[in-house]
C-alpha cells in the first residue's frame, strides 16, 4: 500500500488520481485502496507519542523511473496547522534512509540520533499495522474501461500479485490538481448563487 504522490514533485501533493484500466485479463491483480486518515486517527489515539514522532522526523523518498530520479524528505504524517488538516506520506517501495539523522561523516557518530532512528522505526512499524488493517481496505478488480478516482492525500493504493503469463494488465494513471478543482467549484457555486438570486 502506498500513495503515489511520493514520486516527489512529479505529482502535485493535493491531486486526485485517476486510475484507468485499459487491459486486465490476468489472474490476480486486484486493486486495493485504504483510508489513511482513519488509520492516523486510530494510531494517534493508541500511540500519541509515536504519532508525534512521525510528524517530526522526515523520511527520505526516492523515485527512479523513465529518465527521472526524484528525491525528497517528508514526514510520514504531515500536519498543516493553518488549514486544520494533515496528509500521509506512506510509500515503502520508494523509501530510503532517514537522511536527516545520518552522520555527515563517519567520525561524527551521534548516539542520540541512533536512538531516534530506533524509536522512529518502532513507531513506523506500529503505524504500518494500522495502515494494513483489513477493515480499512476496499478491494476491486478493475475491468477494461473502468476508472477509479481517489484523493491522493488520503487514499493509499496497491494491488495483489498477478500471473503475467495468464493475460495482459495495463492500468494508466493521470492526475488532477485538487486545488484547481476546488477553485473551479467555488467559482461555479458563486455563479449559481448569483443566478438563483436574480430569479
Amino acid at each position: 500500500m502506498y500513495n503515489y504522490h511520493l514520486a516527489p514533485k512529479l505529482v502535485d501533493d493535493g491531486s486526485l488520481q485517476f486510475l484507468h484500466c485499459l487491459k486486465n485479463s490476468v489472474k490476480g491483480g486486484c486493486s486495493i485502496f485504504a483510508d489513511s486518515f482513519t488509520a492516523v486517527q486510530r494510531f494517534k489515539s493508541a500511540y500519541p507519542a509515536d504519532f508525534l514522532l512521525l510528524t517530526q522526523i522526515p523520511l527520505t523518498f526516492h523515485y527512479i523511473n523513465d529518465g527521472h530520479h526524484m528525491h525528497y524528505n517528508r514526514p510520514i504524517i504531515a500536519m498543516d496547522q493553518f488549514n486544520d488538516e494533515f496528509y500521509v506520506n506512506y510509500a515503502p517501495p520508494f523509501q530510503g534512509p532517514i537522511e536527516s539523522l545520518l552522520p555527515q561523516h563517519p567520525l561524527l557518530y551521534n548516539e542520540e540520533n541512533d536512538i531516534k532512528i530506533f524509536e522512529f522505526y518502532q513507531a513506523y512499524k506500529r503505524f504500518s499495522s494500522f495502515v494494513e488493517n483489513d477493515d480499512l481496505k476496499f478491494k476491486v478488480t478493475l475491468k477494461p474501461g473502468e476508472l477509479a478516482i481517489f484523493a491522493n492525500r488520503r487514499v493509499l493504493h496497491g494491488r495483489t500479485s498477478f500471473d503475467q503469463q495468464s493475460g495482459e494488465r495495463h492500468l494508466k494513471g493521470a492526475y488532477l490538481d485538487f486545488c484547481a478543482l476546488k477553485d473551479k467549484f467555488r467559482i461555479l457555486k458563486a455563479k449559481q448563487r448569483k443566478q438563483e438570486k436574480s430569479k
